[in-house]
């Protein structure tokens, strides 16, 4: 069946996990939005459809929206935004389209953002690199074009950078380094050009690094040796 309207008449409600149900159909109502202490919504791997509703936007006390691998179309409402405690925001594998908000730039408190096979496309913005908490950012298979934000050097918790199979131009920032954490780094299938930064060999912890089908070019920087826990490497 579908999620009833009448959920929204729980103003008490915190918590709905229906994930796993694969018969549960229909679209996320609107009226979700007036249950204002929902923490956590819950609806992967299931049939959910539609759009997601920009009443959302008025769950200032969410922390976990998690609707992937399910049947979700149109596009992240800019309203997101607004859910300021958010943590995790699992939407892949889905068919969402349209450009990444970016009033998603103010979710301080976000730690993942996993938006993996979709249809979205247009750049990166910016904002993204000013969400300080965030150590996991997944938007590959989707149509992202435009640059690497410059801004993702401020990401100082980030431990997992996915780009791979977009449309994505220019160099690889050297600012990159600044991410000391990080542990993945898959720019893999792109139209990525330039040289291979040496200061990429600043992150001690990179254990993965894959750049294949890009266009990059020069030579390999001798100091990707300073990567001593690099266990892939695939140019």
């Amino acid at each position: 069946g579908s999620l009833p309207l009448e959920l929204g008449k729980i103003s008490n409600l915190e918590i709905i996990r229906a994930g796993g149900n694969t018969e549960l159909s229909g679209k996320i109502p609107e009226e979700i939005g007036n249950c204002r202490n929902l923490t956590v919504l819950g609806l992967a791997a299931t049939k959910i459809s539609g759009s997601l509703p920009v009443s959302l936007g008025k769950l200032s006390k969410l922390e976990t929206l998690s609707v992937y691998s399910a049947m979700l179309s149109g596009e992240i409402p800019k309203e997101l935004g607004n859910c300021s405690q958010l943590i995790n925001l699992f939407l892949y594998d889905n068919d969402l389209s349209g450009t990444l908000p970016r009033e998603l730039g103010k979710l301080q408190n976000l730690e993942k953002i996993l938006l993996w096979q979709n249809n979205l496309h247009g750049p990166i913005p910016e904002e993204i690199g000013f969400m300080k908490s965030l150590n996991a950012i997944d938007l590959s298979m989707n149509y992202f074009s435009g640059t690497i934000p410059i801004s993702f050097g401020n990401l100082s918790n980030l431990e997992e950078l996915m780009l791979s199979s977009n449309n994505i131009t220019g160099s690889i920032p050297s600012v990159l380094s600044n991410c000391t954490r990080l542990v993945q780094l898959q720019i893999d299938a792109n139209q990525i050009s330039g040289l291979i930064p040496p200061e990429i060999g600043l992150l001690k912890e990179l254990n993965i690094f894959l750049g294949w089908q890009n266009k990059l070019e020069g030579n390999i920087p001798a100091e990707l040796a300073g990567c001593q826990n690099l266990q892939a490497l695939d140019l």
